[in-house]
């Protein structure tokens, strides 16, 4: 294979170069060029130069600008729908609000419930405290005896 002749980096090579020995491959130094296997480029090269132009093919004319029709109708059910929609959601509001509420009075109702049941476990600890005095005087009431 012969090397730059000093024309720009034109590459000339012989048939002979395109066939590969037994024992070379695409790997070979002299096989490539510029990281290329220089078989199918040239290859490529004698296609490209060879093939017969393709036909031209007129461009399809620019799309018509299509403007829909107005229908009424649908245009009407679709603001009915909206409307509906606008109801739909502030009655839909109102109804979270309102749970809101109430799961604000149901926890004050809880924290009432609580507070009142630490009162009734206070009471329940001052009655056993008082039933065990109480049995302690009736055991010295009967010790006594």
């Amino acid at each position: 294979m012969s090397g730059d002749e000093g024309d720009g980096g034109s590459i000339a090579a012989t048939p002979s170069e395109f066939s590969l020995s037994p024992g070379s491959s695409f790997t070979d130094p002299g096989s490539i060029a510029f990281g290329t296997p220089v078989l199918l480029k040239r290859k490529s090269d004698a296609i490209t130069v060879d093939a017969p132009p393709l036909p031209s093919q007129p461009s399809p004319p620019p799309p018509v600008a299509k403007h829909p029709r107005c229908d009424q109708e649908l245009v009407s059910r679709m603001c009915r729908l909206l409307r509906m929609g606008t109801k739909w959601m502030d009655t839909l509001r109102v109804a979270q609000r309102a749970a809101q509420e109430a799961s604000g009075v149901m926890a004050a109702a809880m924290l009432r419930q609580l507070g009142a049941m630490r009162e009734v476990s206070v009471w329940e600890l001052a009655v056993e405290s008082m039933m065990r005095d109480m049995s302690k005087l009736v055991n010295e009431a009967e010790s006594d005896l």
